[in-house]
């Protein structure tokens, strides 16, 4: 695989990690080729240098309709440039991949928010929020990511419409932490709407 990481965090999430280089099976070369590429490019070029960085993921998975990183990228790039009918078809791959992400559940029913499909959104928030439980049945507090699920539970719960649950769950993580960065991340989210967090991290 490419030692190449991915471009870009989608900003809504702090993606399980997990997730992100999921391949279950040997990638094509010139796939690998095409996706190391267009993530120079991002990376040199910023936001100009998008949409050919798209076209270049875009032949990636057209050679390897199973390349779990290039759909990852793309939906990156894609959701920078407020393409959301195409960045959901890249979601749409990566649940078929990996389907007990739950991140990636959450993202795509932000996705659908943005194309106002709120019925759509909600079946993919709750379908993320089961499967965090889920997670969170072989989990502790001193389990590696434990934080990060959390406060992505916690987001959850305020794009379903449950403030006061979700807002809970943050505090409980930031009156813990001892990092600064992640108390400020924290706070970013913390006493935040529905409308708030979206419009700040995933603009229309």
């Amino acid at each position: 695989m490419s030692k190449i990481k991915h471009i870009y965090i989608i900003p809504l999430l702090f993606l399980w990690s997990c997730g992100a280089n999921k391949e279950s099976a040997p990638i094509n070369k010139t796939a690998i080729l095409y996706c190391d590429s267009a993530m120079v490019l991002s990376s040199t070029e910023g936001v100009a240098g998008y949409p050919k960085a798209i076209d270049l993921l875009d032949k990636a998975t057209s050679i390897d309709s199973n390349y779990y990183l290039a759909y990852w990228n793309k939906l990156s790039l894609l959701s920078v440039l407020k393409k959301y009918d195409r960045a959901l078809l890249a979601a749409k791959h990566l649940i078929r991949a990996n389907p007990t992400n739950p991140d990636i559940y959450v993202t795509t029913g932000a996705l659908y928010e943005r194309l106002e499909d709120t019925i759509s959104a909600n079946k993919y928030y709750n379908n993320g929020l089961e499967l965090y439980n889920k997670i969170f049945d072989t989990m502790n507090a001193e389990t590696p990511n434990y934080d990060m699920l959390l406060m992505n539970k916690g987001i959850t719960l305020v794009l379903m419409g449950k403030d006061k649950e979700g807002n809970e769950v943050l505090k409980k993580i930031y009156d813990r932490q001892t990092d600064k960065d992640y108390k400020e991340t924290l706070l970013g989210f913390m006493n935040k709407s529905k409308v708030e967090i979206l419009d700040r991290y995933q603009p229309k």
